[in-house]
Formats: structure tokens, sequence, C-alpha cells
């Protein structure tokens, strides 16, 4: 799970921990990361309120994207949704560079 802001110069992914794996159709999905999740929660790299939306979150992505029970076909999920996959087609900017920041740290890349 990540959580995507910025403003007119930047876009900032900060990485929630909480990681899913997709599978094929009829194959489950995988949940990762809990326990570091769980960790930054402990250790205050999460505050009470940030743990508990990332656990919001993270359910309301499965319910609306993965949870799909009472289809009847089985076919790929919406995943990545359409929203998510348009951004493939951009074009950035060849003088962006990457964070080298280490993992769960936000993340920052200038705006289109």
């Amino acid at each position: 799970m990540v959580r995507v802001s910025g403003t007119d110069t930047e876009i900032v992914v900060d990485d929630l921990w909480i990681d899913v794996i997709v599978g094929p159709p009829d194959h489950p999905y995988r949940v990762l990361d809990l326990d570091e999740y769980a960790a930054a929660a402990r250790d205050g790299a999460l505050t009470p309120a940030e743990a508990t939306d990332g656990l919001v979150r993270t359910q309301r992505f499965l319910d609306r994207r993965l949870n799909r029970r009472h289809e009847t076909l089985r076919t790929w999920p919406d995943f990545p949704p359409e929203t998510v996959t348009r951004l493939a087609a951009l074009r950035f900017d060849r003088s962006w560079t990457r964070s080298t920041s280490p993992r769960h740290a936000p993340r920052r890349s200038p705006a289109p």
C-alpha cells in the first residue's frame, strides 16, 4: 500500500509497509509484511491514527478489488485498475532522478 501526494513541483510516494501480491483467477492473493507494519506501529514509526488508517485502507482495497466471493465467473480482477494502468503510458522527463532513500522512507520525484 502506498500514499501518493505532492505539490506543483514534486510527487511523493510513501511506502506504507503492507504489500499485496495479486495472481491470476482462482489463485488467492497474498498479503505480506504485516509483521513489519506491526513493528512500525509498535516502534512509533506510525501514529495510532496512521496505523488505523493503513489497516482500513488495506481492507477497503481488498474488498473493492480482490474479495470477489459472489462472482460466478472467475476472471482476472481489474488490477491494476485502469486509472493506474494509464500511468504506464505517460512520458517522464529523463532528467528525473530516483530517490535512494531506505525502504519505507518517503520517495520523492519531481512532478511532470
